[in-house]
C-alpha cells in the first residue's frame, strides 16, 4: 500500500475553506468585540459568550464588506494590471486586519491567560500545594477591582443617580476585597502589593463628590 502522507490534496483544500471562512465570517469581528468589551461578562452575565460569537459573525460580515469596498476602490495594480479585489489582497488585508484588532485586545486585557503572571514573584514562598489557592484568590481580586473602578467610573459619569445604592455596593465589593486580602496573608504573603492598589483605587474613590 503506497504511503500518501497525512493528508491529501482534497483534505488540505477543505482545511484551507474553513479557514478561509473562519477569518472571513468570525475573527476580525470576534477581535473587534473583544477590543470594544475586553472584560469578562460585560456583554451579559450569563451568554456574554454566544453574545461574543454572534456579535463576532455580523462585524465581520460588515468588515470585510467594507474591507471589499476599500480594495475595490484602489484602482489597477500596475505590476499585474489587474485590480486589488483578488484573493491574496482579500485574505491579506482580514489578517492585517485580525491581527490588529487581536493585539488592541490583548493590549486592553481581554485575554489575561496570554499575559505573564506579575503574581509570580509573590509566590515564591509559598508550597506548591497552596499556590493554585494562591493565584485563585489573587485573580478573584482583581476582578473585584476592575468592578470597584467600574463602578466608580460610573458614578463619575452620573451614570448611577442613587448615591445610597453606589455606597452600599463599593463597600460589599471592598469587604469582599478585605476577605480575600486576609486570606492571601494567611498564605505567607505579609507584604502585599495588592494593599497599593487597594489604597490606589480608594483614593481615586475618595476623589468623587458624594455631594453633586
Amino acid at each position: 500500500m503506497k504511503y500518501t502522507g497525512w493528508c491529501t490534496g482534497l483534505e488540505i483544500d477543505i482545511l484551507r475553506v474553513i479557514l478561509v471562512i473562519i477569518l472571513i465570517f468570525f475573527l476580525p469581528g470576534f477581535f473587534l468585540v473583544q477590543a470594544l468589551f475586553p472584560r469578562k461578562n460585560e456583554l451579559d452575565e450569563e451568554d456574554d459568550l454566544l453574545y461574543r460569537i454572534v456579535l463576532g459573525i455580523v462585524l465581520s460580515i460588515v468588515i470585510t464588506t467594507f474591507d471589499g469596498f476599500i480594495l475595490g476602490s484602489l484602482g489597477v495594480n500596475p505590476s499585474t494590471g489587474k485590480g486589488y479585489w483578488d484573493t491574496p489582497y482579500i485574505i491579506g488585508s482580514l489578517i492585517a486586519i485580525s491581527a490588529v484588532l487581536f493585539v488592541i485586545s490583548w493590549f486592553r486585557g481581554a485575554y489575561p491567560f496570554l499575559r505573564p503572571r506579575s503574581v509570580d514573584k509573590l509566590a515564591i514562598n509559598i508550597s506548591k500545594k497552596d499556590k493554585s489557592q494562591f493565584y485563585r484568590l489573587m485573580d478573584q481580586w482583581k476582578k473585584l477591582e476592575k468592578e470597584l473602578e467600574r463602578y466608580n467610573d460610573r458614578y463619575s459619569e452620573g451614570d448611577i443617580k442613587d448615591e445610597e445604592e453606589y455606597k452600599k455596593k463599593t463597600s460589599e465589593i471592598t469587604e469582599k476585597m478585605d476577605e480575600l486580602e486576609a486570606q492571601l496573608v494567611v498564605l505567607g504573603q505579609k507584604e502585599m502589593p495588592i494593599i497599593k492598589a487597594k489604597e490606589s483605587v480608594s483614593s481615586k474613590n475618595d476623589k468623587i463628590d458624594f455631594d453633586k
